[in-house]
């Protein structure tokens, strides 16, 4: 019988653990960001991406919602995209949806400070994102 009782808090202690992770994920994407670097074919295009994408903001919430909004160009009008995000394999990935498009961005970190993405769409080239908290 005690075997039984060790082995139920095993697996306990081991769901609690991945629950707490992915919380722990949930909580840290859920927030502001803004561009601090963007990489493509291994070349920094910071300056060419900001300056197409002037004042870059993504905000992703605690229920599931983003909203993405720019400035095209200087004066130009404000551009908001707004949809939906979630988690894909396991917290590896997070999907992007709006009205236009899906976008699935591998996260290769993720913490209160930062959140650097690659986006796996066939025409970005490996485009890579390096977001700091707003």
């Amino acid at each position: 019988m005690s075997r039984t009782i060790i082995a139920f808090l095993l697996v306990v202690i081991v769901g609690v653990g991945c629950a707490t992770k992915a919380e722990k994920a949930k909580t840290n994407i859920a927030q502001t960001w803004k561009i601090f670097k963007v990489y493509q074919n291994d070349q920094d295009i910071t300056s060419t991406y900001t300056a197409t994408h002037i004042n870059y903001r993504l905000t992703l919430d605690n229920d599931g919602g983003f909203n993405e909004s720019y400035y095209p160009e200087s004066g130009g009008q404000l551009v908001e995209v707004t949809g939906s995000w979630l988690f894909t394999d396991g917290i590896r990935k997070v999907t992007l949806t709006d009205g236009n498009q899906t976008r699935i961005f591998q996260i290769d970190q993720l913490d209160k400070d930062n959140f650097n993405i690659t986006d796996l769409s066939a025409n970005s080239n490996g485009r890579r994102f390096e977001l700091i908290a707003d």
